[in-house]
């Protein structure tokens, strides 16, 4: 739950002066604010601190899971995912991608989002298994798995965020969450027409 409180001063104008102080909800404060002005002339309802101080848990949560299947082997749908440099290609909330370092199967790397903010990630590339990544400094916490898993002559890719948001952007988790979802089932679809698409040029070439 969240909301803002308002602190206010109600003071008459009898001769006595009285003086209350409330600390009231913001929306408590705007109702009794107006019917004061509209129909008691004898009170002065001056606001003379004014502070949002939103009432929110420690953290907030967000699980997503998306998933498409595309007719392709593992190995071509490893060789497009696991090409990490081109992610802001498929995930639109990335602007560009930065390595700091690599060691082995394991990178670090400085993220710039849509919005500008700068978030750094760790990854981890198991191969045609998955990528492990770990957002470890940023707007958001938390960690996105991208899954691989051979069905027949198709490749089952998934993907599952599980992230942590802090502070004041919690006011905007359900937008965050829905924001995230859509980006992860349009990366999934971009992914998928690149390889199908790959493969489909291919397949010409040979018949050619």
């Amino acid at each position: 739950a969240c909301g803002a409180m308002v602190k206010t001063t109600i003071r008459d104008n009898m001769p006595n002066n009285t003086v209350i102080d409330l600390v009231l909800s913001a929306n408590v404060f705007i109702t009794l604010h107006t019917i004061a002005s509209l129909y008691f002339n004898n009170i002065d309802c001056s606001v003379y601190y004014l502070a949002f101080m939103p009432v929110l848990e420690n953290y907030t949560v967000i699980e997503i899971t998306a998933k498409v299947m595309i007719n392709s082997t593992i190995k071509k749908v490893w060789n497009v995912i696991s090409a990490i440099e081109r992610d802001p290609y498929f995930w639109k909330g990335m602007v560009r991608v930065r390595n700091k370092s690599r060691d082995g199967n394991v990178f670090t790397r400085e993220v710039t989002l849509s919005n500008s903010d700068k978030c750094y990630q760790k990854i981890i590339l198991f191969y045609l298994e998955g990528i492990h990544i770990k957002w470890t400094r940023g707007t958001l916490t938390g960690i996105k798995d991208i899954l691989l898993t051979q069905i027949g002559n198709q490749t089952l890719l998934e993907v599952q965020m599980n992230y942590t948001i802090k502070g004041i952007a919690q006011l905007r988790s359900r937008h965050i969450s829905e924001e995230l979802r859509d980006e992860a089932e349009l990366a999934l679809q971009l992914i998928k027409e690149d390889i199908e698409k790959i493969q489909s040029f291919e397949i010409k070439e040979r018949k050619q």
